[in-house]
């Protein structure tokens, strides 16, 4: 994990005269297939979304499904907020929290609720007008309810590209990993400009 670390900053700093110009105003639509060390896999659908309503702070919101073997679905609700700076032309750094519903239903048991208090430590790295990488550490702490302990912290470690399709519309790819699952995500990503939705709005 340190090495993929040291490897983005080495390419991020090798590409100092790209453009920061970092949008936080997004809808990302993505599809994933996650695989647990109890031997379930399952696929994943999710949307999330951020808005920033003040230079630098962005509230997130976030849902997800997942399909799991033996007949197991999950449903998945979070709001957040993310802080991010940029630290250099091409880095921008960010830390966020939120807060995570899930509900997992399967044939022999009865729904169990539960819930996470989450956090994560990013970078976005910007390596050309093409291409962006993304690398984050996650800290989970997840209540009682999934099974029936106290609640405990989990960590865990993504990595993404995100590939520029045009200015508004972006593919996704994302591989992430921690003590239980590996997930690997993809998707497409519309950013948007709500300086733009404000203007339209007041000629309605």
């Amino acid at each position: 994990m340190k090495k993929v670390i040291l490897i983005l900053f080495v390419i991020a700093l090798s590409k100092t005269s790209v453009a920061n110009n970092f949008n936080y105003n997004r809808v990302d639509f993505q599809y994933g297939i996650m695989e647990t060390v109890f031997n379930v896999s399952g696929k994943l659908h999710g949307i999330r979304a951020g808005l920033e309503v003040h230079p630098n702070i962005v509230m997130l919101v976030a849902g997800e499904l997942g399909d799991f073997d033996f007949n197991i679905d999950m449903k998945k609700a979070s709001i957040g907020v993310l802080f991010h700076k940029t630290i250099a032309p091409n880095i921008d750094f960010y830390i966020s929290g939120n807060h995570s519903w899930i509900q997992v239903e399967a044939p022999t048991i009865s729904t169990i609720d539960s819930t996470s208090i989450n956090g994560t430590l990013g970078l976005r790295i910007k390596v050309n007008n093409l291409l962006e990488l993304s690398s984050t550490i996650g800290f989970s702490d997840i209540g009682d309810g999934l099974d029936n302990t106290n609640a405990e912290m989990e960590i865990d470690f993504s990595l993404m590209g995100d590939f520029y399709l045009n200015e508004s519309f972006h593919f996704l790819v994302k591989y992430s990993v921690d003590g239980e699952t590996t997930t690997l995500m993809s998707g497409i990503r519309f950013y948007f400009n709500k300086n733009n939705i404000s203007k339209g709005s007041s000629h309605e």
